[in-house]
C-alpha cells in the first residue's frame, strides 16, 4: 500500500516537473523570439543608416566628379558592409559610377570641391 502511495507521489512530481520544465521553455523561447526580433530591428536600421551614407556620399563625389583615394576605399568598406547586411543594388550602382571618378589627392579634391561651390555661387551642400 505505501509502495502505490510512494508510486502515486513521484508521479505526481515528476508531472509537476515536467510541466514546469515545459513552461520554463516555452517562457525562454519567447524571450528568445523577442530578442532576435530586436537583432533584426536593429539590422534593419544599420542597413537603413549606411544605406543613407552611401547614397549621400556618392552623390557628394558624382557631382565633384572626382573622388579622394582614402574615401574610395572607405566607401568600399561602408558598402561591403552594407551588402553583408542584406543591403540591395541600389548603392552598388552609385557605387560603380563613383569607381569610375577620377581618383585624386585630398589637396586636389579640396580645390576642386571649392571650385564647385563657387560655379554654383557660393551654394554648396555638405
Amino acid at each position: 500500500m505505501l509502495d502505490i502511495f510512494f508510486n502515486n507521489l513521484l508521479a505526481v512530481i515528476g508531472t509537476l516537473f515536467a510541466t514546469a520544465f515545459i513552461m520554463m521553455m516555452k517562457g525562454l523561447k519567447t524571450r528568445l523570439d523577442s530578442i532576435l526580433n530586436l537583432f533584426e530591428k536593429i539590422k534593419d536600421g544599420v542597413v537603413g543608416l549606411l544605406k543613407y551614407r552611401l547614397y549621400y556620399n556618392c552623390q557628394y563625389y558624382l557631382r565633384i566628379h572626382c573622388i579622394p583615394i582614402d574615401e574610395l576605399s572607405e566607401l568600399e568598406v561602408l558598402y561591403k558592409k552594407y551588402e553583408n547586411l542584406g543591403g540591395n543594388g541600389k548603392c552598388k550602382s552609385l557605387l560603380e559610377q563613383v569607381r569610375t571618378l577620377e581618383v585624386v589627392t585630398v589637396e586636389e579634391f579640396e580645390k576642386r570641391k571649392y571650385r564647385d561651390i563657387f560655379r554654383k555661387g557660393g551654394k554648396h551642400e555638405s
